[in-house]
């Protein structure tokens, strides 16, 4: 818990106070998240969320959160906590998995679209500090 508000409060806090959103999503219990281990210590986490929408209340599950220690950049570890959590969202019986990345978030971008997301329409001032955002989705 301690980890996933030290490194969401690192590396979302321009977008708003996720250092507290985060951890609040974690807490709830309807947020499986994945953490990633190296040598006894947590260096990221994935955590997604599965949401009813439409008339017929379908599930809708969404990628709320991706986040690996900076120093770690580009080793696979986000790559590899996308791959847990897409299997994790199959197990559920979920067929797409969607997410939200801000506009000036291009390494982010980047990741996903090499993992077959696919961009699907802008939302203006989607973060709580006004950035834009990016929805993106894919069948899984």
């Amino acid at each position: 818990m301690e980890f996933i508000g030290r490194l969401s409060g690192s590396v979302f806090s321009v977008y708003g106070p996720y250092r507290d959103m985060v951890p609040a999503w974690f807490e709830s219990g309807l947020a499986p998240t994945i953490v990633a281990v190296e040598k006894g210590a947590p260096v990221g986490f994935a955590m997604m969320g599965r949401f009813l929408e439409g008339p017929d209340q379908e599930t809708r599950c969404e990628l709320l959160a991706i986040a690996v220690e900076p120093r770690l950049h580009r080793r696979g570890i986000g790559e590899m906590l996308l791959r847990k959590i897409e299997k994790e969202a199959k197990s559920l019986g979920e067929t797409r998995l969607s997410l939200h990345t801000a506009m000036d978030n291009v390494p982010a971008q980047k990741l996903f679209k090499k993992n077959h997301f696919v961009p699907l329409s802008l939302k203006k001032r989607f973060y709580p500090s006004g950035q834009d955002a990016v929805m993106m989705i894919k069948v899984i």
